[in-house]
């Protein structure tokens, strides 16, 4: 997961044959406040197609957790709502952990309900899986951390799952894992697994209407889960994307320029549109039912420039309207949307005091308000 880093050089990338359009200047305004609602939105009913070759059927789904499984732009970086909290990973007092946000009071805690836990070693599971992907799917968290079984949370303990070790993720009812390479899918997440196919190392993946996408941080590739034998077609190459169902976001990432504009196209990569020609750091990408969020990446600087401060949303209705939301007290490097939940996560840069890793993290409603630094215990 460490090789999203890899992308912060020069970029730009190459939207194809696809014709763009010209972005609009970027400008500030100041946001309108809203009420605030933790209630999610409705979402619009989608048609799902029949799939002989590898689903008999594909049953309804909530599409809150389709673009959740997108959002892992960093390592161990997903924020995730489970039962009544969100579970994220962060540094805290110099060791990387796993918490707890607890929607009903805002505060924070380790993830951990083991009786007698002192939260200081490996045998801490929300400590020794802290680097790791976690995911819910239909009530259950699920784990996995590079060279450990895949996990799941059985009573407050991180019980091992019964399917090969690798990159997994569900979706419409399946488990989908990426082991050494190859693509298996368990039917209703038991049982014996297919195999899809060969030669395939995504890390980032979702499901939409029988297809799958996949993206390594460098490209997009997409597989139709409707054919006897799925073929990888790349959709985009040298850039970062994020799958939102309607379209695919994107900054391009290409060797061969230093821009790291902001893009969108279809679902098939097509129509490729300029959204904005101002660098965006692409750690920083992310977006909810109504919006995209990111900061600036000045002068491909991480680090100190006053735009790696500012946090901007951008309307995906109308995307010249562009505000800036918030200002951190320092370098912002993480943006995360809950899906589910009208919350804004920002994770800092980082700095090291005395020897100790400190990362701070802040959270704000959608429009910027109750903003405030999380304290980490």
């Amino acid at each position: 997961l460490l090789c999203v880093c890899l992308l912060l050089g020069a970029c730009t990338a190459t939207p194809g044959e696809s014709q763009t359009t010209k972005a609009a200047d970027l400008f500030v305004q100041e946001p309108e406040r809203q009420p605030d609602s933790t209630e999610p939105p409705d979402q619009p009913e989608k048609e799902k197609p029949h799939v002989e070759a590898v689903y008999d059927e594909l049953p309804e789904e909530h599409s809150y957790y389709q673009y959740g499984n997108m959002q892992i732009n960093g390592p161990a970086g997903e924020y995730i709502r489970y039962k009544d909290q969100v579970v994220f990973s962060a540094y805290g007092n110099s060791r990387q952990r796993r918490y707890a946000y607890e929607l009903s009071t805002g505060e924070v805690r380790i993830f951990c309900d083991l009786p007698g836990c002192e939260h200081d070693g490996d045998d801490c599971l929300p400590v020794g899986l802290s680097m790791g992907v976690v995911e819910q799917y239909d009530g259950t968290l699920y784990g996995h951390s590079l060279g450990d079984p895949n996990r799941v949370l059985v009573d407050g303990r991180w019980e091992k799952l019964d399917c090969f070790g690798g990159i997994f993720w569900h979706s419409y009812g399946d488990l989908f894992v990426n082991s050494y390479n190859r693509l298996w899918v368990y039917y209703g997440g038991i049982g014996k697994p297919k195999l899809i196919m060969d030669d395939y190392s995504y890390l980032w993946n979702v499901v939409f209407d029988g297809y799958l996408y996949g993206s390594s941080g460098e490209e997009l590739v997409r597989v139709s889960l409707m054919e006897d034998n799925p073929q990888k077609e790349v959709l985009l190459d040298d850039a970062y994307c994020m799958v939102e169902g309607n379209h695919i976001y994107y900054v391009d990432t290409a060797d061969d320029s230093d821009t790291c504009y902001l893009y969108r196209c279809d679902m098939d990569g097509t129509n490729a549109q300029l959204l904005l020609d101002k660098p965006v750091l692409p750690t920083s990408l992310n977006f909810d039912d109504e919006y995209v969020y990111f900061r600036l990446y000045t002068d491909h600087l991480i680090s100190g420039t006053e735009d790696g401060k500012n946090i901007y949303r951008m309307s995906k209705a109308d995307p010249t309207q562009i505000v800036k939301i918030a200002t951190l007290p320092e370098t912002a490097y993480q943006i995360f949307t809950v899906p589910g939940e009208n919350l804004v996560f920002v994770t800092a840069r980082g700095r090291y005091v005395d020897g100790l890793h400190i990362q701070n993290v802040y959270v704000m409603n959608p429009d910027g308000s109750d903003f405030r630094m999380l304290e980490l215990p």
